[in-house]
């Protein structure tokens, strides 16, 4: 296993500066900071208060922490311009602390303001290991810090587990700039004379692609096992102005050990394998991760049993919010993700027989807290912002209450995964109840819909931006799932009003240059589109459900005119992706930034933390940043996004859709544009990383936060810079490209 960290430790560095010796560094925060006689400095601090940090922490405990201890290096305004690379030694005290951490930062008040207006450049995190010194490196050649006011250090205070655990303590030394020649790409489509490939291997019956610019008319591909070779030719694609060489050796079958060659460069040996066994060795990497986020109970090596005391309360009836999977290295949870990863392992389930026990177990301890959630009324714990180790004793000032509501497109969706775990489950009391469960859920669902239509959940819920259309897709598979499992033809009945407003918000205008995409409403005035997260699987889950039931033969030729026209669209977007194969966001129209109350309002729910008029002239320049296809149409490599950014979610979970449709479709095309996704996770991409991490070989660390490291995780994922439109993947790690989320995990999932 290659990590990019090795790499970068051993680049050669100049222009040295010593920081220590430029200013007395000085402590900010809680704690203390002191020198030692060696030359180090010490951090010192209790990791639980009495208070919250004074800082944006609101008085409920919403996603709050209790603070940090922190060196500050001031700078008085110093050019540090020249200088790329910051690092530094950390050794952590073993005080109890599972995962320790420091946060570094950069302010400077130059041309380029550090950190930028959302606080997501400028910063890095590094996970420690307590007992030994760690080196930390942090590459920055894309940051310009031509005034530098000072350069921080912080230790964050994120509680004790009601231990009362002595003070966390980091020691510090050799804090230095430096210039180093060679700096990690993390800008742009190029990869230059390097060979792009899946370091974890191809499935044998895949398309394998690899993707390099190293000027060659050939490539070998080099069979380890057999210790023979065989010649190839490249093929020259353009794109974006940009020469690039495809190494297309999908005729290679047989499964073994490979390697590629071309020119001087030969890549590592990589697996071809079979699918199943390709499946299982993917799930079972990211089964370690989804279950090192389990809430509730110990994991060994990242925390003991935690959050009994974040309470949900509703109509007189209280129940502690612990159980399932924290969403993110942050800790903080939210019902429905737990729900789609349970829905997700049953899936993989099926794909990795000789793993599926575990993935099954694993399915069921999110799906006993998906029902122990219920209030059995329609309303349910949902959400709550975390970011701390608590106490664990309710009534203390560290709890914090969990969001409670009833939301029709939530139902919609927990019905149709209570009633997906009821079919797999073997355990007839399980079954029972997640049977009951999935009626009365969606029953709730169809009650509430019927009464209030599309209605916001509370802001911090992640189905917070869903469009009508969605909420048909999510009604949809619902019903689907929920005539499976009982064979009540009511359910076929209560399809109907559903597929109507599906598949009237299908963009079907044969004049356009793409067409077949679902718009949020019936208007067919804006495309749906997600940000860094995204349900757009529902909208081909939904049309392949409704293919495998009993309609009637009109709304059967209708149901399978939407989805070739929605596989259509997209082998239409596919034919705008970069050589890499990742799948375009999609379609973005100009008039999405005309000054409308619809417009408005779309904006406020797609872009937490975001104004429409501050933004305006950024929203047009992203649109302007993609190609082109018609009179206001634009293809966008990525969303039009601003605080919260990566992609990985967007397009696995159009790879989800595509596994779907190739189904029932039949066609065998879809399945090799989702198998190329997946294959660009692992490292097939301009930045030639893996992104799960400590899988496949050349893995970057995310941003792990609370959680410490984890082998496969998966971070949101690649990023723009400002308002391009072509991959930004900075060095730094920090929220929320880098940081790992389970939705990624998930996501990457359901696209096998």
């Amino acid at each position: 296993m290659l990590y990019l960290h090795d790499e970068m430790a051993a680049k050669k560095q100049t222009t040295v500066l010593d920081l220590l010796s430029v200013s007395a560094p000085r402590h900010a925060g809680r704690g203390t900071l002191s020198p030692r006689d060696d030359g180090t400095w010490v951090l010192s601090a209790p990791p639980t208060h009495d208070n919250w940090a004074a800082h944006h922490c609101p008085p409920d405990g919403d996603y709050c922490n209790f603070g940090s201890c922190t060196m500050v290096i001031d700078l008085d305004g110093r050019d540090l311009s020249a200088y790329n690379r910051l690092t530094f030694s950390a050794f952590a005290v073993d005080t109890g602390i599972p995962a320790p951490m420091l946060y570094c930062g950069i302010q400077s008040s130059g041309a380029h303001p550090i950190p930028d207006a959302f606080g997501r450049s400028g910063t890095h995190q590094a996970s420690l290991v307590t007992g030994q010194w760690c080196e930390v490196i942090w590459e920055f050649p894309e940051l310009t810090a031509d005034r530098c006011d000072a350069i921080t250090i912080s230790m964050p205070l994120n509680g004790d587990f009601g231990l009362d655990l002595p003070d966390t303590t980091v020691y510090l030394r050799d804090v230095t700039l430096s210039h180093i020649s060679d700096p990690e790409p993390c800008h742009g489509w190029d990869c230059g004379e390097r060979i792009a490939y899946s370091f974890a291997g191809y499935p044998a019956d895949s398309e394998k692609i690899a993707v390099t610019q190293i000027p060659c008319d050939s490539f070998a591909v080099l069979n380890r096992t057999r210790n023979t070779e065989c010649t190839l030719p490249a093929k020259t694609v353009v794109f974006l102005g940009q020469t690039y060489r495809l190494f297309d050796f999908s005729a290679v079958t047989e499964c073994g050990t490979y390697a590629l060659c071309a020119g001087n460069v030969t890549t590592d040996d990589f697996p071809i394998v079979t699918r199943e066994a390709f499946q299982t060795a993917l799930s079972e990497k990211l089964l370690t991760f989804i279950s090192a986020e389990r809430c509730g109970c110990a994991v060994a090596g990242h925390h003991p049993a935690c959050h009994a005391d974040i309470v949900a309360e509703h109509n007189g009836v209280v129940k502690s919010y612990h159980g399932g999977w924290h969403d993110a290295g942050d800790l903080s949870q939210q019902t429905l993700q737990s729900a789609e990863t349970a829905a997700a392992l049953l899936r993989a389930a099926g794909h990795a027989p000789s793993c599926a026990g575990a993935l099954l177990a694993e399915s069921r301890w999110g799906m006993d807290f998906i029902l122990s959630m219920r209030f059995g009324d329609g309303y349910r714990a949902t959400s709550a912002g975390i970011t701390r180790w608590t106490d664990g004793v309710i009534g203390t000032m560290d709890d914090c209450y969990a969001r409670v509501h009833n939301h029709a497109f939530e139902n919609y969706l927990f019905s149709a995964i209570e009633a997906q775990a009821a079919m797999a489950e073997t355990d007839s009391a399980r079954r029972d109840a997640q049977a009951r469960a999935a009626v009365e859920d969606f029953a709730y669902a169809e009650e509430r819909y019927a009464e209030y239509g599309r209605e916001l959940p509370i802001f911090f819920e992640h189905s917070y931006s869903s469009p009508r259309s969605l909420y048909a897709a999510a009604a949809i598979v619902g019903a689907v799932s929920l005539y499976r499992l009982t064979e009540n033809p009511a359910y076929l009945d209560a399809l109907r009003p559903h597929i109507a407003v599906l598949l009237s918000s299908q963009m079907r205008d044969s004049a356009l240059p793409i067409t077949g995409y679902f718009c949020r409403d019936e208007s067919l005035t804006v495309p749906t589109h997600f940000t860094h997260q995204s349900r757009e699987y529902l909208y081909g889950e939904a049309l392949a459900g409704l293919l495998s039931v009993p309609l009637d033969s009109a709304a059967s030729a209708r149901v399978r005119e939407a989805a070739d026209a929605y596989s259509g669209y997209f082998k239409q977007l596919y034919s705008y992706a970069s050589p890499y194969g990742m799948l375009p966001a999609g379609v973005y129209a100009l008039s999405e930034t005309d000054d409308t109350p619809q417009n408005r309002e779309i904006f406020s729910l797609c872009h937490l933390f975001a104004d429409f008029d501050s933004t305006l002239a950024e929203q047009k320049e992203q649109i302007y940043a993609g190609t082109q296809i018609g009179e206001g149409l634009y293809v966008k490599q990525f969303p039009v996004w601003f605080s919260f950014r990566g992609n990985n979610v967007i397009f696995l979970s159009q790879a989800a859709s595509l596994r779907a449709l190739a189904k029932v479709c039949e066609d065998p095309a879809l399945n090799a544009i989702a198998d190329r996704q997946i294959l660009f996770v692992l490292g097939t991409n301009p930045f030639r990383q893996s992104m799960v991490y400590g899988y496949g070989g050349r893995c970057a660390e995310p941003y792990f936060a609370l959680l410490g490291r984890c082998e496969g995780a998966v971070p949101v994922g690649i990023q723009t810079d400002g308002n391009e439109d072509e991959p930004f993947w900075p060095c730094g790690i920090n929220a929320t490209y880098k940081e790992v989320w389970l939705s990624s995990a998930t996501a990457l999932l359901r696209s096998m």
